[in-house]
């Protein structure tokens, strides 16, 4: 199924990884040799003798392997070893003379050696078509060879295993291993089939590639890789929607699966809010993708969806915030798909963009008993606030003044892989209430978490002109918090 490239509603694209008829029927973790294949037509007349049988006669790219070449009227020995040449993509290293009319070929197949038959050429024989390179995973849509997927859409695969090497079942064992999308989900549901998805970024490469599936180590890298031909999956370009400022837009996921992408774009230093709002009576699940502004994999910020429990996902209505915080100008990019599983869902998408002033951190201390006093809020722009933690036990303060009933809305974003805490609370020496404190004396009014899915919260000024805003390692994880920070506030209505 092609995009639907008015508007910017992707349709969802099928991929079925489909394994090639008749090829390496064996699936354990080694393999198994299979049974001699004839040599092809060669050319004869040598004192070399004519080509009569190459064992394995396939094989898929990315792999090393022992290739016999057996030989009629040859008298082969370690002085008189011919070259081998498998032809382009192929290496051929060690060669044994294992009898005067056999010889055995180590070769190495390349990621990127061009798939179909191969003439091999044995000192002056030649043997057309004796060797086959063939892709590990063949990608189909339907009957028809090959896929393609809009930039910000999604693409739902289901993939068989080609190759004698088993795919990994066990949990976190199996995936999708390219810089270019995102996975979501690949998984192995047997050694040679699997299911995932995987989002393709805003501004991913457009144009046709390779996609590699890998089984996994216990850290997530790659160890076995199963690969698709050069040109399995076509990347079409697709324009993202700009968003008017502040302004609500309706919008239907017409197929399963379908995602919208969007662009909002900041003049300068800027509080960006992508809000994504869903009626009670609606049954849309949406996930939203945040990207910086180069639009690639590497360039994902955050992803948020609806909350979630030990007893699963909420239900509607969803009133859901992605905020950056932006100390420079530039495009930002949001894909946001339905993951409800059913057509015709609906949601309201507001973006907005609000100019802020930027306040460096200052090189003085200021822990909870000196916070840094930032600035008064004002009425309609916002405040941005650039630091960092230099230490894991180091804690950060801010005061920020606004007046009793503001609303006032935090956002973070943090060094990746950084794991800080941020406590809004009445008291900066409070950072944590004992069980069972009452509401009127409970000087905590909320926390935000980042990196996190969602790094935002909007508490209310309530007897009170002062918040404070404390940053510290999180006492919960056992990751680092060393690293830059930025948060943003301003008021809300």
């Amino acid at each position: 199924m092609m995009a639907w490239i008015g508007g910017s509603s992707m349709k969802l694209k099928t991929i079925s990884l489909l394994a090639m008829a008749g090829f390496a029927a064996a699936c354990g973790s080694d393999g198994e040799q299979g049974p001699p294949g004839p040599a092809g037509t060669s050319t004869t007349g040598s004192e070399q003798g004519s080509a009569s049988v190459v064992s394995p006669n396939k094989a898929v790219l990315d792999r090393e392997l022992d290739v016999q070449l057996g030989f009629s009227g040859s008298n082969f020995t370690d002085a008189t070893k011919p070259t081998i040449d498998f032809g382009p993509g192929i290496t051929v290293g060690d060669v044994k003379v294992s009898s005067p009319t056999l010889l055995i070929a180590h070769v190495t197949i390349a990621k990127d050696a061009p798939i179909g038959p191969k003439t091999i050429k044995v000192g002056n024989i030649e043997a057309t078509d004796a060797f086959t390179v063939v892709p590990a995973i063949e990608v189909k849509v339907g009957d028809k060879s090959g896929a393609s997927g809009d930039q910000g859409s999604l693409a739902q695969f289901v993939i068989e295993n080609n190759d004698s090497k088993a795919f990994d079942t066990a949990q976190g064992g199996f995936g999708l291993v390219d810089t270019d999308f995102l996975d979501l989900g690949s998984s192995a549901t047997g050694p040679v089939a699997g299911t995932g998805l995987f989002l393709v970024p805003p501004l991913a490469p457009a144009g046709k590639k390779q996609l590699t599936f890998a089984n996994l180590d216990a850290q997530g890298k790659p160890r076995l890789s199963f690969l698709s031909s050069a040109e399995a999956f076509e990347v079409v370009a697709h324009t993202p929607t700009a968003l008017a400022n502040d302004t609500p837009k309706d919008e239907v996921f017409g197929d399963v699966y379908d995602s919208k992408l969007y662009k909002l774009s900041a003049a300068g230093a800027a509080i960006v809010d992508y809000r994504v709002e869903v009626a009670g009576n609606q049954g849309t699940l949406p996930y939203t993708f945040v990207f910086g502004t180069g639009g690639k994999a590497s360039d994902l910020i955050t992803r948020n969806g609806p909350p979630s429990s030990l007893f699963g996902t909420a239900p509607p209505p969803y009133d859901l915030h992605a905020i950056l915080p932006v100390v420079g100008a530039g495009d930002y990019y949001f894909v946001t798909a339905d993951l409800s599983g059913s057509a015709n869902q609906k949601m309201k998408v507001t973006g907005t963009v609000v100019n802020a002033t930027v306040t460096p951190e200052p090189a003085a201390a200021h822990d909870q008993t000196a916070p840094f006093t930032v600035a008064t809020l004002p009425a309609t722009d916002g405040l941005i606030v650039t630091g960092e933690l230099n230490g894991e036990d180091e804690f950060d303060a801010y005061k920020i003044t606004g007046a009793p009933g503001d609303k006032i809305q935090i956002a973070v974003t943090a060094t990746k892989d950084r794991e800080i805490e941020v406590v809004l609370t009445k008291d900066p020496t409070v950072i944590a209430e004992a069980d069972g404190t009452p509401d009127p004396d409970r000087k905590v009014l909320g926390y935000v978490w980042a990196p996190n899915y969602g790094t935002n919260a909007t508490i209310t000024l309530s007897g009170q002109t002062d918040l404070f805003v404390v940053i510290h390692k999180d006492p919960e994880t056992k990751g680092s918090a060393l690293g830059k920070y930025v948060f943003s506030a301003r008021k809300v209505q």
